[in-house]
């Protein structure tokens, strides 16, 4: 019994120390639910008052401002009208049902439901504001958005998302577009992201792609996969072949400021080829075969086609006499070179370097790095993302190149995401000199398979020279065999593109030449012998088909005697003369760029 005595009595402490401290939890479980019984005491009372507490949302329909949508077309006799009654925060909105389900399907598949809001014909959104709801509202009773501002537009494409409602979310994509800058752009995708809504994104990588240089490097913030699809984007627009005046002394007949501009001609496709007769380009005109026999262009009444150039921009300078080459790269215009300027109030002048952008998806130019060497005539390539500028003479020279005149070897390469140039390997002139004329730019570049092509004339042998410029590797290259004077007479060369294989035209004292080159089984084609053309100026490859889609199939080049451009097929050497050019020709620069739809 003593040896039990301890054992009783700490069993006894035990049982009443938890037994104290259960009622002391029960205690403050207590005290801590006594306000929220009372709150709700309170509220019951308040109730059979007839009063609401205020924090409980207001569902009577009596209590609610009511914006009835009504148009002259309703039934109101009423037994035909199905209205629909929307509970928004602070209001009610009442519409018809049809109009509903047409705009959205969130409605569609709530009213073909047997769920209670469509027995009770009343859709409870009182968590969405009623400034919110208003505008999508609107859209559906009259398809016009009336009262959407850019401080709401991101809460309305997210109620509109949640609501499946297609054609508000398009409408707020074309809105947003126009309020979209480079301080609001990136929350704005970040946003459209969040919600998946692909009408937000599009109008958020439109606008990215419109100005994609403009916003700096975009791909330090977005993937390289999102960024691609921005270039791709750039290049979705209605394409148009384009000319400008890339080197000029200013006339008298000129001084209206036509020479200062760039023309477009818009191009479409023209069916099949069986249909066109060999016409890939329509964009009127007079088309002539490889026997230089005339045929007029379907629809211009035997004569020019009535279409016409367009005036689009107008240079971003004040000059009377400029020289300039030009490049396309991710759908922006490079221009690069120099204009005459005068000093003061003094008849000096000196020429300037200069070199612009042009983004023909805002019709804007902005003023870029000039080349640290001081070029003319020179040539202009596009590889892997960058320019290279080839070849040309000294920009301040005022005598006329001959035979004695060397180009620069020196070559330097464009980084537009830096805007920064920089010297890479130069052209292997050793034991040899390029010779130049003044109908074209000298060496002639192409780009092909992300190799930089340039051919020229060896001035001691009278060779046609190609060399190749490896952009991964920074080095150029002989490419063999040259081209012999007794393989072709081709005293003049007049540009140099690339599709599948490297076309070279040039002419002689008879006929104007083409052929090409093949890299991969280094053989030349026999030459095809064309009807004789003066070309002068910058040509470009150009696409068959109004997407682009066909890959390059001809030449385009500016043709002085004819007063006008022509394309040459590459395949069947057909020519068609394209409308008359606005201004005299000269020395022109053909191209293509994207225009917005």
């Amino acid at each position: 019994m003593k040896r039990s005595g301890p054992n009783i009595l700490s069993l006894v402490t035990f049982f009443a120390t938890n037994l104290l401290r259960a009622v002391r939890d029960s205690v403050a479980y207590a005290v801590s639910f006594l306000p929220r019984w009372l709150s709700w005491v309170l509220s019951r009372c308040q109730t059979v008052a007839g009063e609401k507490p205020s924090h409980v949302p207001e569902r009577s329909a009596l209590r609610l401002d009511t914006k009835v949508y009504a148009s002259d077309d309703d039934d109101t006799a009423g037994d035909g009208l199905d209205l629909v009654d929307i509970l928004a925060s602070r209001q009610r909105f009442r519409l018809r049902r049809d109009r509903l389900c047409e705009h959205s399907e969130y409605f569609r598949a709530l009213f073909r439901s047997r769920m209670q809001e469509n027995e009770e014909r009343t859709v409870d959104l009182t968590s969405v504001p009623c400034e919110i709801l208003e505008p999508i509202l609107d859209f559906v009773h009259d398809g016009r958005l009336v009262l959407l501002t850019p401080d709401i537009v991101c809460e309305c494409i997210e109620t509109a998302n949640y609501l499946v409602m297609p054609g508000f979310l398009k409408e707020c994509g074309a809105y947003a577009r126009g309020i979209l800058d480079r301080r609001n752009c990136w929350s704005f995708l970040e946003f459209a992201e969040s919600i998946a809504c692909e009408e937000a994104l599009a109008a958020a990588y439109s606008y990215l792609s419109s100005n994609f240089l403009e916003l700096g490097n975009i791909g330090k913030r977005l993937p390289p996969e999102k960024v691609e699809k921005i270039r791709r984007l750039r290049t979705e627009g209605a394409r148009h072949l384009c000319v400008l005046k890339k080197e000029c002394t200013v006339p008298a007949h000129l001084a209206n400021g036509s020479g200062r501009c760039i023309y477009h001609l818009s191009v479409r496709a023209d069916g099949d080829e069986a249909s066109r007769g060999g016409r890939f380009w329509d964009a009127g005109g007079t088309q002539t075969n490889a026997f230089g026999d005339g045929a007029a262009a379907a629809g211009d009444g035997g004569g020019r086609s009535s279409r016409a150039w367009l005036r689009r921009s107008e240079l971003p300078f004040a000059s009377d006499k400029w020289n300039f080459s030009t490049a396309v790269l991710d759908n922006y215009l490079y221009i690069i070179g120099g204009h005459r300027h005068c000093r003061g109030g003094s008849s000096r002048s000196e020429f300037r370097s200069l070199a612009y952008r042009y983004n023909p998806l805002t019709d804007t130019w902005a003023e870029v790095a000039c080349m640290r060497k001081r070029r003319r005539r020179f040539s202009l390539a596009v590889a892997r993302g960058f320019l290279f500028a080839l070849g040309g003479w000294y920009l301040d020279a005022l005598t006329s190149p001959d035979a004695r005149t060397h180009v620069y070897s020196a070559v330097e390469r464009y980084d537009p995401a830096s805007d920064t140039w920089t010297f890479v390997s130069s052209l292997p002139f050793t034991d040899f000199t390029f010779s130049m004329t003044m109908t074209h730019d000298v060496p002639l570049v192409a780009t092909l398979r992300d190799d930089v092509y340039a051919i020229g004339n060896i001035a001691r042998t009278g060779e046609k020279l190609l060399l190749r410029y490896e952009v991964a590797r920074d080095r150029w290259s002989e490419v063999l065999p040259t081209l012999t004077r007794a393989a072709v007479d081709l005293p003049a060369l007049y540009c140099m593109v690339a599709a599948e294989r490297l076309y070279v035209l040039g002419c002689n004292n008879a006929s104007s030449v083409l052929l090409s080159f093949s890299p991969q089984e280094g053989r030349w084609s026999r030459p095809a012998l064309l009807p004789k053309l003066c070309l002068v100026g910058q040509g470009a490859a150009v696409v068959a088909g109004a997407d682009g889609s066909g890959g390059p199939t001809a030449i385009a080049m500016p043709a002085p005697e004819q007063n006008c451009a022509v394309v040459l097929e590459l395949e069947t050497g057909a020519v068609q003369l394209l409308p008359e050019l606005p201004f005299p020709p000269s020395h022109e620069a053909i191209f293509t760029l994207h225009f917005p739809a």
